[in-house]
């Protein structure tokens, strides 16, 4: 500033100091300054803030909540039940075997042995119960269906009588023709039982 405007440069200058009317509408602009005056326009951006800094906090700990819920189910509930759908299907397997060995060589360990997968499968039966409700979806009803085919196919077994005594070669054919139905329907249960808790893991995982 020249020398002959600076006089005009400090009215200026004090004007300002003693002007604050200018900075009103500076301090009107602040977003946190809102009041009951305050109008739609002012407070709508302020709400939305505050909304969004808090959703930054509470949405972390609800997903978070959620994934250890979901994983929680998966280790604690759904793979149990995968290995026990999976343990019931092995014995069935097995089964049809120790009751041929048993009718041609007819020893009573292939008999015992056809009685320890029957207890095997029940046992696990038992566990999958309360296991499959928990998990929901179609899980309980594949399971009931897996329960009743099961039974059927055993109790054919024993109504049969193919673990009683030796029998004739054709006679004991005719009968495991008759059975073997029920069997392969067992097998397919136990094979849908375990598809469902798989597909129950799977949604769980998509999930997350």
């Amino acid at each position: 500033v020249s020398r002959q405007n600076q006089p005009e440069a400090s009215i200026l200058l004090r004007d300002d100091a003693v002007n604050p009317s200018k900075f009103e509408g500076v301090e009107r602009r602040s977003i946190w300054r809102v009041g009951l005056e305050s109008s739609w326009t002012t407070v709508l951006p302020v709400a939305f803030i505050i909304v969004s800094l808090l959703s930054l906090v509470v949405l972390p700990i609800v997903l978070s909540s959620q994934t250890r819920q979901m994983r929680g189910e998966i280790t604690g509930i759904a793979e149990p039940a995968r290995r026990s759908a999976s343990t019931i299907q092995n014995d069935l397997s097995g089964e049809l075997d120790q009751i041929i060995a048993y009718q041609a060589i007819g020893q009573a360990q292939y008999r015992d042995a056809y009685s320890r997968l029957v207890a095997e499968q029940q046992a696990e039966a038992r566990s999958l119960r309360g296991l499959t409700q928990q998990l929901g979806g179609d899980v309980p009803g594949t399971f009931t269906k897996m329960l009743a085919e099961t039974t059927r196919w055993h109790e054919g077994v024993r109504n049969a009588q193919l673990l009683q005594d030796s029998m004739p070669k054709e006679v004991f054919l005719t009968r495991l023709y008759e059975c073997h139905p029920a069997y392969e329907a067992s097998l397919h249960a136990t094979s849908d039982l375990e598809m469902a808790v798989q597909w129950s893991i799977e949604d769980r995982l998509e999930r997350i």
